[in-house]
């Protein structure tokens, strides 16, 4: 039988909604208009939203010890505004991934599709777009709300940024089968 359950050590802010299937380790701190789904669970020391953003978790996503999800943009011109990140279903985020809220002159949110992996360090800049079924690895930085992932890519090595950035094949899954 499962547990579920929020670690006693760990902080939920009253507009946070999560579901009760849901595991919080220790340590961990959700602020502000977030939503998580069933299944999901994160381990220590996890950050997730902040004073300003909306930040929708779907079903069944990993958070591994260090990760921050919806922190602020690194952008000057952005001033706190209610944008998003969106993170679908059965994604696994390992140590110390983060991604940044949206940006009102971007898409105004940061997606994240289905049944990714994100290996250590990688970050997600505002306004990224990423598909479903991509393994990142390592210390990949996709910053800029022109970076986007597509579906079913393995990424290995890329710094885009304030470039126009598609990543359409870097290696196929097909390849590496």
């Amino acid at each position: 039988m499962r547990f579920y359950g929020i670690h006693p050590t760990s902080i939920i802010s009253k507009e946070a909604e999560v579901h009760p299937e849901c595991d919080i380790g220790p340590f961990c701190f959700i602020e502000g208009k977030v939503s998580i789904g069933k299944g999901t669970k994160l381990d220590s020391h996890v950050r997730i939203g902040n004073q300003h953003g909306i930040i929708e978790i779907g079903e069944h996503n990993h958070f591994f010890a260090g990760s921050v999800i919806g922190g602020y943009p690194q952008d000057r011109g952005y001033k706190g505004e209610d944008t998003k990140v969106v993170i679908g279903k059965g994604n696994q985020f390992r140590e110390c991934v983060t991604i940044s809220l949206g940006t009102l002159k971007g898409r105004g949110q940061t997606v994240i599709g289905n049944d990714n992996l994100f290996m250590a360090y990688v970050h997600f800049g505002h306004d990224c777009i990423v598909g479903s079924g991509n393994f990142v690895a390592n210390s990949v930085n996709l910053q800029d709300m022109r970076s986007w992932v597509a579906k079913q890519q393995l990424v290995v090595f890329a710094r885009l940024t304030n470039l126009f950035a598609l990543v359409i094949r870097v290696l196929s899954v097909d390849t590496v089968r």
